[in-house]
Formats: structure tokens, sequence, C-alpha cells
């Protein structure tokens, strides 16, 4: 198969200057050195350092030599930009900008969303500097690699074709939290400490005081790294669990800045960690935002949900609550949420997604604190 290349985008061997061809057309017409500087107006010693490559040929002297030897004077000068731009393209520093430039224009600007991690203060701009990172982030040996990390099938959502999904940006997204995670130190992970993770768990959701923060202390020290990031465009997820090093780990997009949502977000995600990750699993594993029922209803992520829901409030509990009420104001609310020492906004965020409340007005705060 034949390939097409620009002939100017190849690097020379070696730097060919203009005073080379200038002797070769001297000697082939039997003129002296002497004798064509005088022609052209020239002292012999500045003409011999032109044929040893000591001095350009300039847009004056280029006129002289094309009339002397009846050719165009533009030979004279492209043969001078030629060497020079020849000598620039031997430059070690150079070479690398070239290098560096071209397979970012060709790898990483079609793979990769640029604006995302240069806002997020991972790129500098330079591909030179940040060529190395992005093939660190995404764990390849060449930046043709790219693409094919971008098209895991993981990264995609396949039940809904209403959920707009860049894959792109999905697995920079992905990739980013990864690396956030390897850079945590957390202790040893036991599966056997699940019930005094959850209880402490409940205890900050409960405060909601420096929340995020409390949780992801609570989680180090049962050995499972959290990772807060923010998502670009077209990156409907809400978390993603999956093994870092020695580690369990989770990341998390906070699409809602509630402590309703990230309490359920968190516990679903543990869900996952205890339920279906396996040790040193190379599994990725991601919920999506979507309220597609075949999704919602696939096994993993029922379970996932029964875990949140059933950890966050026993079942028993809640089902002895919702049918002693016929309505379910503020007061009731916040006194069975004593009882099971849960915060309010969290009863009530149960109430709505299961009765359809959104629209009742409350006095409850669900913001996290």
């Amino acid at each position: 198969m034949s390939m097409k290349m620009n002939i100017n985008e190849l690097t020379p061997a070696l730097a060919i200057h203009p005073g080379e061809h200038l002797l070769d057309e001297l000697e082939a017409r039997e003129t002296s050195q002497q004798d064509f500087a005088s022609m052209i107006g020239m002292k012999r010693s500045q003409l011999n350092e032109i044929i040893k490559g000591k001095r350009g040929i300039n847009t004056e002297t280029a006129l002289y030599i094309g009339k002397a030897l009846g050719m165009e004077p533009e030979i004279w000068l492209n043969l001078q930009k030629n060497y020079e731009a020849d000598l620039i393209k031997l430059d070690p520093k150079v070479q690398e900008r070239l290098n560096s430039v071209e397979e970012w224009q060709q790898h990483v600007v079609p793979n990769v969303p640029v604006r995302f991690l240069k806002k997020h203060a991972q790129l500098s701009g330079d591909p030179v500097i940040d060529l190395p990172w992005v093939k660190m982030l995404y764990g390849v040996k060449s930046s043709s690699g790219i693409a094919s990390v971008k098209s895991k099938s993981s990264y995609m959502f396949r039940q809904s074709t209403k959920l707009k999904v860049d894959q792109a940006n999905v697995a920079a997204w992905v990739k980013l939290v990864e690396h956030k995670a390897k850079g945590q130190t957390v202790g040893s992970f036991d599966r056997n400490n699940k019930e005094a993770l959850l209880q402490k768990l409940k205890e900050v959701f409960s405060n909601n005081t420096n929340c995020k923060e409390e949780a992801r202390k609570v989680l180090a020290e049962a050995g499972i790294k959290l990772v807060y990031q923010e998502k670009p465009e077209f990156t409907p997820v809400d978390g993603f669990t999956f093994w870092s090093v020695d580690n369990p780990a989770i990341g998390m997009t906070l699409r809602y800045n509630k402590i309703d949502n990230f309490a359920f977000t968190l516990l679903h995600e543990l869900g996952h960690v205890y339920l279906h990750l396996r040790d040193y699993d190379e599994e990725e594993i991601i919920s999506w935002e979507s309220n597609d029922e075949e999704y919602r209803g696939s096994g993993r992520e029922r379970d996932a949900d029964a875990f949140a829901q059933d950890n966050l409030i026993d079942r028993g509990i809640w089902d002895a609550f919702v049918n002693s009420q016929t309505r379910f104001p503020d007061e009731a609310i916040r006194g069975f949420a004593q009882q099971v020492n849960i915060h309010p906004a969290i009863v009530r965020g149960r109430l709505c997604h299961q009765f359809d409340l959104y629209r009742t007005k409350t006095t409850i705060d669900h913001k996290i604190h």
C-alpha cells in the first residue's frame, strides 16, 4: 500500500548550504571565484565565505548571481530558505516540538477533551510538556493508543439512545479519577468492617458538617479511596467504582449539591465495592445518571440501589413509617429522621423518589454543608 508523503515534512540528514550549489555551477562553467566575484561586484573573500557556508545569500546577492548565471534569483533564495529551515529541523529541540505538535494534533485533539483537562490544571498548553503527561494518564506508550482507550465499550451507555454520551469525555473523567486515586494513601481494606463504616457514614450524613471531607476521611480509615471530580459535558456519570493499587476506590461527580443525593450515590458505589468488586480486579463499574428502566433494573444497579436504601434506612422500619402516614409533613419527617439517626433531607429525598413529592413545599435544608 503506497503512502503519500509531503517532502517538506521530511527531516534531512544534513543541511546543504547554497554555496555548495554555487561552487558546482562555477566549476561546471570553468569560472574562477575571482572572476565571478568581480562580475557581481563582490570581494573574492565574501564570495568564498558563501561557498564555504559561512555567509548567506540575501535578496540582492541572489539577483546578482541569478543574472550572472542566467538563472532565476528565486532559485538561490529558495536554496537559502531551505538551508535555514533544514538547520532548524536538525535541532533536537525543534524536532521534539515538531513531533509533539504533530502527535498532539493527530492523536490527542480528536480523542481527548483538552479544555476539560486544562481547566482542572492538568495541562499547560505546551504539547512538549503535556504529551508525556497525557500518555501517562491514559496508560499508553504511544499517543496512537489513546483512541483505543477512548473506545472501550464500558465508556458508552448502551441502554438508552436518549442519553448523550461523549466517550472521549467519559474516558478522560475516568482516567483523571484513577490518576488522583493513585495519589491517595489510605488504610488497609477489610470487608469485615463494613457495618462499622456504614454507621460512621450515617453519623457524617446526620451531622452534615464539612460532610464531603468527613466522608472522605471515614472511607480512608476503612481503606477506601474517594475522589470528587467535576465532569465534562456529555458525561452523564454519577459514580465510578474500581480497584486502585491495593485498595478499592470510588469516584463521584457530585451532580447535585444535596445531602440526600450525596448519601445515596456514595452508598450506591459502596454497594458495588462490597457486592461486585473483587480484590485487585481490573473491572471498572460506571454508575450512569439514567433513569432508564432497563438500566436501573439490571442486576448490579438494582442490587447497589437496594444496598444504599437498606443501609441508610432499614427496609422494615421504612415500610412501617410510610404505611403509617397518609401525608408526610416536615414535622413527621424530622421525627422519623431523629428516630433512625439520619438527616431529614435523606428521608424526604426517599419519599420524593418513591411518591413523586418533589413539588411539595418544605423547610428541610437539602444542601451539603
